[in-house]
């Protein structure tokens, strides 16, 4: 596993992963991260999506299994084949905490569709923190599992919110509404849930992150989906790697020139100090 991940590595710096940033989204590689630009990611708020977290694991582990399943490959074995994958793929870039809780979550995933059962965000993250808990009950002081979980948690209850509001649709038009409401809430969710974890561990708070992760989230799929495709790619023809990555680093570039922007802007970050827990 080990050798995969240097090859996959070398694959990416060979096609052009200069500043290391699809290194750390892919397979978990922070060493190399220009630390510009991971400054200017936790200042404007986006810095989550140098974790592996959710957006990859549902990427490539939701693409993988549906794959299977319309290929007429049977739940069992299209489930089984997928975690197998997926437990590869969290060993081979560390095991990090988003990680496990985002594999752990797929897991329920696939166990409820084998069991023919339907899938309950809240009920997934709630099973699966109760399992990281039982392993490392030190956790609970560890800021970055605060994070993945009230995040997710911020999702799911938005989510909820946003079906209760949501009419029944009938016109394209209307479809592309929903859509763009679902997102929002989404980004709404994740900002205003993490808020009090910020503001207490890092002393200040990115205004306008909402607008930001909104444009973000959209299209951080594209990102992950052609640097993997250009990882894989580049091991047998580094000039088709490279063919496949230059749209991702377009997206990215896209990204370091929104976060300039809205820092720039007014009052961009609140400084807090550490607000006191009774406070939050």
């Amino acid at each position: 596993i080990t050798n995969l991940r240097n090859r996959l590595l070398d694959s990416l710096r060979v096609c052009g992963d200069e500043e290391g940033i699809l290194s750390a989204m892919l397979l978990g590689e922070k060493n190399g991260l220009n630390q510009e630009v991971k400054s200017l990611y936790q200042l404007a708020g986006i810095s989550h999506i140098l974790a592996i977290s959710g957006v990859h694991v549902s990427l490539l582990g939701m693409g993988i299994y549906r794959f299977l399943r319309k290929r007429g490959i049977r739940y069992l074995f299209a489930g089984g084949l997928t975690a197998f994958i997926m437990y590869t793929y969290a060993v081979m870039t560390g095991t990090g905490i988003s990680t496990r809780r985002a594999v752990g979550m797929l897991f329920v995933f696939l166990l409820g569709d084998l069991l023919g059962r339907s899938y309950d965000l809240l009920s997934s993250l709630g099973a699966i923190v109760v399992v990281m808990l039982l392993d490392n009950p030190f956790l609970l002081y560890n800021t970055a599992f605060w994070l993945s979980v009230v995040a997710v948690f911020g999702v799911g209850v938005m989510s909820e919110l946003e079906k209760n509001f949501s009419a029944d649709i009938s016109n394209g038009d209307t479809r592309r509404l929903a859509k763009i409401r679902a997102s929002l809430c989404m980004s709404l969710g994740i900002q205003l849930f993490t808020l009090p974890i910020i503001a207490y561990s890092y002393f200040e708070i990115p205004i306008y992150s909402v607008f930001l992760n909104l444009l973000v989230l959209s299209v951080v799929k594209y990102v992950v989906g052609f640097g993997a495709l250009a990882s894989i790619a580049g091991l047998f023809l580094p000039w088709l790697g490279s063919g496949l990555l230059f749209p991702a680093e377009v997206i990215l570039n896209f990204y370091s020139k929104l976060s300039e922007f809205f820092l720039s802007l007014p009052f961009s970050r609140l400084l807090l100090g550490q607000p006191t827990l009774l406070r939050i």
